[in-house]
């Protein structure tokens, strides 16, 4: 494990992580002949608020999503 410590505030800073992951996975693959209908998508994310600086959590709803083309999802 790594730690990163800086102790400038307001500072940009970009950090490039890279991990191999070495257990198993399952690829999910959804595609149009499997779904030819409408799916729904539910999502949460977090959201810092321009003005109070406070963190909140947004939630992200599409009840009724096509898909125009084919989603790939690795789990594991």
């Amino acid at each position: 494990m790594s730690l990163l410590k800086i102790d400038t505030p307001y500072l940009d800073v970009i950090v490039d992580y890279e991990y191999n992951y070495t257990k198993s996975h399952t690829t999910l693959a959804v595609g149009r002949a499997l779904t030819d209908g409408y799916l729904s998508f539910t999502a949460k994310t977090r959201i810092k608020d321009d003005v109070t600086g406070q963190v909140k959590t947004g939630i992200i709803n599409i009840p009724k999503l096509k898909l125009m083309s084919d989603l790939s999802m690795v789990l594991g």
